[in-house]
């Protein structure tokens, strides 16, 4: 409650040192080697990013657990969805899945220090999926989830200009003005939100 700014540097050493000191009269290992390694709050994120994740437990070792396997699964479904998009068989897909997992070292990275790449995949992987149906219902879909994935990661930013650069160039007009709207509506429910 006596936080003003989750963002200044003086709020993130304090409640930095502060989770350390709880971490040390935990009984999880993992607990205290974690607060160890990093003993500063590090918020770099927009808001939205973290209101996302209010469904992870408060137990920092279920939560970690939980947050590694929805990594996994979106990560799977997201190679996946955009393997088939670009027209791969399903042994294909699952054979470059499989290889992704096991030699991509940005998978294990992400896993490492409990990044956001492979939501933000399985994001362009269900966006690439509803672009592919032939309608203004999905383009609106799609534009309304950019929107979302905008709020999310903003460095999202530069594939939502590129696209709606891309519609301009070509003079579909009213696709762009569909994809407007949907960015918008999911850039201002996230922010709601």
């Amino acid at each position: 409650d006596d936080v003003e700014n989750i963002y200044s540097a003086e709020t993130q050493e304090r409640i930095g040192e502060e989770y350390f000191a709880r971490a040390q009269e935990s009984r999880s290992e993992l607990l205290r080697y974690d607060a160890q390694r990093r003993r500063r709050l590090d918020n770099v994120s927009s808001p939205f990013l973290y209101t996302t994740l209010r469904w992870v437990s408060r137990d920092y070792g279920r939560a970690r657990r939980q947050y590694l396997v929805a990594v996994l699964a979106a990560f799977v479904a997201g190679t996946l969805l955009l393997c088939r998009g670009a027209g791969l068989s399903w042994p294909a897909s699952l054979f470059l899945a499989a290889a992704l997992l096991t030699w991509f070292r940005g998978f294990e990275a992400d896993l490492r220090v409990g990044n956001v790449n492979s939501l933000q995949l399985l994001a362009v992987g269900i966006i690439a999926a509803l672009e592919r149906r032939a309608s203004a219902a999905t383009h609106f879909a799609a534009a309304f989830l950019g929107g979302v994935l905008l709020l999310f990661k903003p460095n999202f930013l530069w594939a939502a200009v590129l696209v709606l650069a891309a519609r301009a160039v070509a003079g579909q007009w009213r696709r762009l003005a569909t994809e407007l709207a949907g960015g918008s509506a999911g850039a201002v429910a996230a922010f709601m939100i």
